[in-house]
């Protein structure tokens, strides 16, 4: 089991779900799995979702504040980076990062799937990618 504190998963799945275009509208978090329902502005759809963070090898912290820089520099269009992983890394090394620091940050969000529930079934997950 991860010995990150439970509030720090909500904080990247709150970053996450905004990254990519849409917002938590409700969210649980129990046994190490949070789970809820998102939404997007302007559209009465939502989606109920599940996410269980990785136990090992996952980087909270770091994913938070890749995940803000991804989006202040809008380096994502829909679930796809827009520009390549080297490119991204040389970025990041440039304004100060480790290279441990930015592998373990874009390897840690990368690796989110947050769950699509339909109909109390996975059937698609939100995630991102080069």
């Amino acid at each position: 089991m991860s010995t990150a504190r439970p509030s720090v998963f909500v904080e990247v799945l709150l970053s996450f779900v905004h990254l990519i275009g849409a917002n938590v509208i409700k969210y649980d978090f129990d046994n190490m799995r949070l789970h809820g329902t998102i939404g997007w502005e302007d559209e009465e759809d939502t989606q109920d979702f599940e996410w269980t963070p990785p136990d090992q090898g996952f980087n909270p912290e770091g994913c938070v504040r890749l995940i803000e820089y991804i989006a202040s520099q809008r380096l994502l269009h829909g679930d796809r980076f827009l520009v390549s992983r080297q490119s991204l890394e040389q970025t990041l090394a440039r304004a100060g990062w480790t290279i441990c620091d930015v592998n373990s940050a874009i390897d840690s969000i990368c690796s989110i799937r947050i769950h699509m529930i339909d109909e109390g079934e996975v059937s698609d997950s939100f995630f991102v990618h080069f």
